[in-house]
């Protein structure tokens, strides 16, 4: 059910925005339960992995673009540094953080420091 319902979504999206903003686009994606259910299911380390595998799947199916697909685990790392935060940020809250940190190529700098 998941990849039907991720195919569906990325046949809708323009690969080229999904380059620059991929957390952005994920966000603004309708899933057929709200974001904040989608958010929870993340928080389960087994519906994640699925998640990212799912993801990844449909996307190699939509593109061979080698460097794009190299990307997508820089997405990853972005996801696991905001599961291992104190108070991690949710999905719809933290993309616009998670998409400078994608397009930067690095971590938000410490302001605890």
């Amino acid at each position: 059910m998941l990849t039907e319902a991720i195919t569906r979504l990325f046949d809708q999206v323009d690969l080229a925005d999904f380059r620059k903003h991929p957390f952005q686009i994920i966000a603004a994606m309708e899933f057929s339960a709200p974001m904040s259910a989608l958010d929870f299911q993340l928080d389960d380390s087994l519906f994640q992995d699925i998640f990212d595998s799912l993801i990844f799947k449909v996307l190699r199916q939509l593109t061979d673009d080698q460097d794009f697909l190299w990307s997508l685990g820089n997405m990853y790392i972005i996801r696991l540094w905001n599961h291992n935060l104190e108070k991690p940020y949710t999905l719809h809250e933290g993309y616009p953080i998670f998409d400078q940190m994608f397009n930067e190529g690095k971590f938000p700098d410490d302001e605890s420091k």
